[in-house]
């Protein structure tokens, strides 16, 4: 399984990509990794493809100007 995931300036991951379990996948999220107890509705992002996984990093980077990057689980 595949994740994008954000890291600090130290290196450390810090968030990850998030959907919405009542949404779906229609809407993405960029929250801390672990997750927080808080947030208890989102659901990691997982893709069982890289290719999948790299095409939404690559959006978010554009829309927002994040560095996601693809990582195996």
């Amino acid at each position: 399984m595949y994740i994008c995931v954000s890291r600090n300036k130290k290196g450390k991951v810090d968030r990850a990509l998030y959907y919405n379990k009542k949404l779906g996948r229609v809407r993405v999220y960029r929250q801390s990794f672990p997750l927080q107890e808080a947030n208890a509705n989102l659901e990691l992002l997982k893709y069982r493809r890289r290719a999948n996984a790299r095409n939404s990093c690559d959006f978010v980077n554009e829309v927002f100007g994040e560095n996601f990057e693809v990582v195996n689980l």
